[in-house]
């Protein structure tokens, strides 16, 4: 402190307060790690002392000073996640006449309120302002997250005597946070269905003791051991282990979670957060029943990964994934995966994230790849499950996979969605064709080529694996940013068929879209509708009963069951 004035003011403030309050005893001055002022002291209660201190920041006057425990212990609900109590001198009223007199005669009062009444029970001092929980909690590395509707489970279930599952997950290496996987007692079980089995191998599993009492939450606001717990609860059998987790259901329906770890003197109190009571879908009631949709998506590279994960946030409750590539780190650049993924296969990486956005979603995921030389089995069986899909992305930009989708929703009268991205990331195109609304796929594409013929000059080539494009010595590199773009344009085509909107969002069949001034795109945001209006996407034909040419497939047949029977007396 560089003010020696004002150190000799603050110095003054103490000894009075000192003098005239009681209640203040064991003053000592001295200097932090960080060479900061600072005073120990006590404040006596009657039913305790609490032995804190108070820290001059170097900005002081200007900013407040704060007053911490000088160990770590919880004292008041009024306390931050770092230790820091909050007082009636705060921050958002702080004047630079106020002294550390004043701020300790604020936390005196604190205390002071918050003493246990005869019934032991305490009273929680009266909040001068809201804190978002968001803020309060940012030093709360113990967390325990419960829904509403999993929280009156528990409380309306707890005389049963119930042992919970938890879940413990790590997350940013730095908290820890908690969910109730399952409930059981002795004739009753329950499971939380909105906690992804994905997150298992990412979690600790622990057992918990749920123990129901006629004590408020106010009553454990200082427990911080085990010998707190149990004078509060009374003798459980549970508490006089060396390590638990203990729930508990306090008397006005908060609830409470405590872990004793072995050999740790203190008991580590969790911070329960409890979820936004959300009746309604973020989505709109528009999106209700694509859990019942099943969507194949073939190609889970940078486009396809985007498309499924966003699909998935929707709640699209079924999925057919079709990819045979591995995943390797130069695709980290733009695919939806991370790290972790590494050396798997794509398939499987898009099919573990997508199942730890949306819980209860059904995801088929093939290692193959559409025309690869797989058993004719698995080559049937890809085409049957695309088959029974409401609705095929081609996201592999490969004319070969194309012609091939195109011919299984011609057959099954299905929409097909496909697009694809420039080189260089200049831009992209959009296409879909849905039965008696668009023509047919291959049509479509052929539109589309005769629009590529309307421009004079060609696009940037391909100038390596991916979508980064060349022309001459110029080289242009696609970003994530530009493949997302093209993925969440071709997801929104595919939601607005799904949905089957009257009228569509979209007019048109192939939407040209540009996002640089290159090629034929005046710039970003140039997005050039094309239309189609040549059909039909109806049925194959079968045509009529032809006599002779029964006969020639029955002789095919014969001819068949011979070469089978002969090769059966060979061998």
């Amino acid at each position: 402190m560089e003010n020696h004035l004002r150190l000799s003011e603050e110095r003054t403030s103490i000894d009075d307060l000192r003098s005239k309050a009681d209640w203040l005893e064991n003053v000592e001055w001295s200097l932090d790690d960080n060479s900061c002022i600072r005073i120990i002291f006590d404040i006596r209660l009657d039913h305790d002392t609490f032995n804190l201190q108070l820290t001059y920041p170097n900005t002081f006057p200007s900013s407040v000073p704060n007053i911490t425990p000088t160990c770590k212990i919880r004292l008041s609900e009024h306390q931050y996640g770092n230790g820091d109590l909050c007082l009636e001198i705060r921050p958002d009223n702080w004047r630079t006449e106020f002294t550390g007199a004043d701020m300790i005669q604020s936390a005196f009062n604190l205390l002071d309120t918050e003493r246990p009444g005869v019934d032991g029970t305490s009273t929680t001092a009266p909040s001068a302002h809201d804190v978002p929980e968001a803020i309060s909690i940012r030093h709360e590395i113990s967390r325990f997250y419960i829904s509403p509707e999993h929280l009156a489970v528990i409380t309306t279930e707890a005389h049963r005597g119930l042992t919970a599952t938890l879940w413990a997950l790590w997350t940013n290496e730095s908290f820890i946070v908690t969910h109730i996987k399952s409930l059981e007692a002795n004739d009753w079980s329950w499971v939380n269905t909105s906690v992804p089995t994905a997150l298992k191998e990412n979690t600790l599993p622990r057992k918990a003791v749920v123990i129901k009492t006629e004590k408020k939450k106010s009553a454990f606001g200082k427990v911080s051991k085990t010998e707190d717990l149990g004078n509060i609860l009374g003798n459980h059998q549970e508490l006089t282990k060396t390590s638990y987790h203990c729930i508990v259901i306090t008397a006005d329906n908060e609830v409470l979670l405590f872990h004793q770890i072995e050999e740790v003197k203190g008991l580590i109190r969790y911070r329960t957060i409890i979820a936004p009571n959300e009746n309604q879908r973020r989505s709109g009631e528009e999106y209700a029943e694509v859990d019942k949709v099943r969507i194949g998506i073939v190609g889970l590279g940078s486009l396809g990964s985007k498309i499924a994960v966003s699909l998935a946030r929707v709640g699209i409750g079924r999925f057919d994934l079709i990819d045979g590539d591995i995943l390797h780190p130069g695709n980290l650049e733009r695919h939806d995966a991370d790290w972790r993924d590494i050396g798997a296969h794509k398939v499987d990486a898009a099919k573990q994230r997508m199942t730890l956005v949306s819980p209860n979603i059904e995801i088929s995921a093939r290692r193959v790849s559409i025309g690869a030389q797989v058993s004719a089995t698995e080559a049937s069986n890809v085409n049957g499950a695309l088959d029974n899909c409401d609705l095929i992305i081609d996201a592999t930009a490969n004319p070969n996979v194309f012609n091939h989708l195109a011919g299984i929703t011609t057959a099954s009268r299905k929409t097909l969605v496909w697009g694809a991205i420039y080189a260089g990331g200049i831009g992209g195109y959009i296409a879909r064709s849905r039965p008696d609304k668009d023509a047919g796929p291959f049509l479509i594409r052929q539109a589309l080529n005769e629009f590529y013929e309307t421009i004079d000059e060609s696009p940037p080539t391909t100038d390596r694996e991916g979508y980064d494009g060349r022309r001459g010595d110029e080289v242009f590199i696609a970003t994530d940013s530009e493949v997302s773009v093209i993925a969440n344009h071709m997801t929104n085509f595919a939601l607005d068929a799904l949905l089957a909107r009257e009228p569509s969002y979209y007019q048109d069949a192939v939407y040209f879209i540009g996002l640089k001034r290159e090629w034929a795109f005046e710039g970003p945001f140039h997005v050039q509708p094309i239309s189609v209006t040549a059909s039909n996407h109806g049925k194959q034909k079968t045509g009529k009963w032809d006599p002779v040419q029964a006969e020639f497939l029955g002789e095919l047949l014969d001819l068949k069951r011979n070469e089978i029977e002969n090769r059966r007396k060979n061998s």
